[in-house]
C-alpha cells in the first residue's frame, strides 16, 4: 500500500514545484514592469521640468550674455561694479589723502625749519652774515623756488641769549651749536668765528696772511641723518646760497678796497692769492652724515616691507586657523592665535635684521655689539605692533575686508615717516604716537647716532602691543559669542 502511494506523492510534489517556479517568474516580470514604469515616470518628470525650465544653465557652456545665466550675471555685476568699486573708491578717498596731504604743503612750511645764527664778530663780517640770514625771513631775497615759482626760506633766528655767552671762544661757540643741533633745537646753526673781521683786515695788511684760513671764518653745523630729505632739499642749499652771496659781497668789498690802496700794490706778489680771491668762506660741519648705502632700505622703504609682511602674516594665520578654530574653546583659540603670530614675527624680524647685516648695514658705530640687537628689537616690536593691530581688525572684518584696513594703516604710517613734522600740516602730529615713525627714529639713532629717544620709541611700540593684547581677545570673545548664538538658532 505504501509503495503505491509513493509515486503519487512524488507526482504531486513535482507539480507544486513547477507551479512555484511559474509564480516566481510572474512576480519577477511584474517587478521589472513596475521598475520600468517608475523609470518612465521619472523621465517624464525630467522632461516636464526641462519643458518648464528650457534655459537651465550648464557649467562651462555659456557666453557672458547668455540669458540662461542672467541671475549669476546680475550677481557678478552687482559685486564687481557696485560693492567692490565702492570699497576701492572709499579706500582711495579715505586713505590716499593722508599721503597726498603730507606732501602738498612741503614748500610752504619750509620756514618752520628753525635755524640759528651765532656770531662772535660784531664787525663787518659778522654783521654781513647775520643780516643776510635773518633778513631772508622777510622774503627780501629769493633763495629757493618751489611749485609755480613760490618762494621759500628757512626760519632764521638769533641764537637764544639765555644759552649764549658773549665771552665764548670760537670752539665754545661751536660746541654750543653742536648741542643745539644734537638736541634738535635747530636744523642748522651758523657760527661766525670770534674777531673774524679784525683778523681778516690784519691778514690783508700782511700780519698773519699765511695763517688766514677763509673756510674757518664761518661754520655751518647741521645733521643730515636727522632727515636727509629736509637737509638735502632745504637746509643745506638754502643756507649755502645765502653764504655764497655773502662771501661774494665781502670779496668784492675787501678786494676793491685793498687794491684801491696804492700802498698795497707793491705787496701783491707777497699776498696769498686765496686771500684776495676768496677772503671769506664757510665750512660745512655734518654731525651725522647719511652715509650708509643701505640706509634708505633700513630707515624707510624696508619698514614698508615689514608692514607688508605683517599683513601677509595676518592673512596666512587667519586662513590656517579655520582648520582648528571651530574645535577649540575661546581661550585656547586666543592663545593659539597669539602664539603663532609671535612665532612668525620673531622669525621675520630676525631675518630682516640678518639681511641688513648681509648687505653691510653698519649697526656697530654707536652701540658696539649691542647695535645689532637693538635694531632687531626695533623691527620685532614694530612688526608685532602693526601685525597684532591687523590681527585684531581681521577678527571683526574677516580676510575679505582686511586689505582696505591695511592700506589705511600703511598710508597713515608712511605719511609721517618721510618728512619731518616741521614740513607737515599740524594734523599729522598724530604720527608721533604711530609705530612707523618711532621705529624710523630708533633705527636712525642706532645707525647714525642721532638724538637718542630709544626709551620713548620702544615704549610707544610696547604700548601698541599692550593695547592689541587687550583688543584682540575682546574682539575674539565677541565674535565667538555671535557664532555660538548662530549655531544654537540653526538647531
Amino acid at each position: 500500500m505504501s509503495e503505491e502511494k509513493r509515486p503519487e506523492a512524488m507526482s504531486r510534489s513535482s507539480s507544486l514545484t513547477v507551479q512555484s517556479t511559474d509564480n516566481d517568474r510572474k512576480d519577477l516580470v511584474n517587478e521589472k514592469e513596475a521598475e520600468k514604469k517608475e523609470m518612465d515616470l521619472q523621465e517624464t518628470d525630467l522632461e516636464n521640468q526641462r519643458a518648464q525650465q528650457p534655459n537651465q544653465p550648464q557649467k562651462f557652456s555659456h557666453n557672458f550674455w547668455d540669458p540662461a545665466i542672467a541671475p549669476q550675471r546680475r550677481m557678478y555685476l552687482k559685486a564687481a561694479f557696485l560693492r567692490a568699486l565702492a570699497i576701492l573708491l572709499l579706500q582711495l578717498f579715505v586713505a590716499m589723502p593722508f599721503y597726498w596731504g603730507s606732501l602738498y604743503r612741503e614748500y610752504a612750511l619750509v620756514p618752520n625749519l628753525r635755524a640759528l645764527v651765532l656770531s662772535l664778530d660784531n664787525a663787518a663780517v659778522g654783521n654781513a652774515v647775520s643780516n643776510a640770514l635773518l633778513s631772508s625771513n622777510k622774503g627780501t631775497h629769493v633763495h629757493g623756488t618751489g611749485p609755480a615759482h613760490s618762494k621759500f626760506w628757512l626760519g632764521w633766528h638769533s641764537f637764544p641769549e639765555t644759552e649764549f655767552n658773549s665771552s665764548w671762544s670760537t670752539n665754545e661757540a661751536l660746541a654750543a651749536a653742536k648741542r643745539a643741533v644734537e638736541k634738535e633745537h635747530a636744523w642748522a646753526v651758523v657760527v661766525v668765528k670770534r674777531d673774524a673781521t679784525a683778523e681778516l683786515e690784519a691778514a690783508l695788511q700782511g700780519n698773519g696772511a699765511d695763517q688766514w684760513v677763509p673756510e674757518d671764518t664761518i661754520s655751518v653745523v647741521y645733521s643730515q641723518a636727522r632727515n636727509e630729505l629736509a637737509a638735502g632739499n632745504f637746509v643745506v642749499p638754502l643756507t649755502t646760497a645765502i653764504l655764497q652771496n655773502v662771501s661774494l659781497d665781502l670779496r668784492r668789498e675787501y678786494t676793491t678796497n685793498w687794491l684801491a690802496n696804492s700802498s698795497n700794490t707793491a705787496r701783491v706778489s707777497e699776498t696769498p692769492i686765496d686771500l684776495l680771491v676768496n677772503p671769506v668762506s664757510y665750512t660745512m660741519v655734518n654731525l651725522h652724515p647719511y652715509d650708509i648705502p643701505l640706509a634708505t632700505a633700513l630707515t624707510f622703504v624696508g619698514l614698508i616691507y615689514v608692514m607688508v609682511f605683517a599683513f601677509q602674516t595676518s592673512l596666512i594665520t587667519t586662513n590656517m586657523q579655520v582648520i582648528v578654530a571651530s574645535w577649540l574653546n575661546t581661550r585656547s583659540l586666543i592663545l593659539v592665535r597669539l602664539a603663532i603670530s609671535f612665532w612668525y614675527y620673531w622669525w621675520i624680524s630676525w631675518s630682516f635684521a640678518i639681511l641688513g647685516v648681509a648687505f653691510r648695514g653698519d649697526f656697530y658705530r654707536h652701540f658696539g655689539g649691542g647695535g645689532f640687537m637693538l635694531y632687531w628689537l626695533a623691527l620685532f616690536l614694530s612688526i608685532t605692533a602693526i601685525g597684532l593691530s591687523l590681527q585684531s581688525v581681521v577678527t571683526l572684518v574677516t580676510t575679505l575686508y582686511l586689505p582696505p584696513f591695511f592700506i589705511l594703516i600703511l598710508l597713515t604710517n608712511v605719511s609721517v615717516s618721510l618728512l619731518p613734522f616741521d614740513l607737515l600740516p599740524s594734523v599729522f602730529q598724530y604720527g608721533k604716537a604711530w609705530p612707523a615713525y618711532n621705529v624710523n627714529r630708533a633705527v636712525r639713532t642706532i645707525l647714525f647716532g642721532t638724538k637718542n629717544d630709544l626709551s620713548l620709541n620702544f615704549g610707544i611700540l610696547l604700548a601698541w602691543i599692550a593695547l592689541n593684547l587687550i583688543t584682540l581677545p575682546l574682539f575674539q570673545v565677541w565674535v565667538r559669542r555671535r557664532e555660538q548664538k548662530a549655531l544654537e538658532k540653526s538647531k
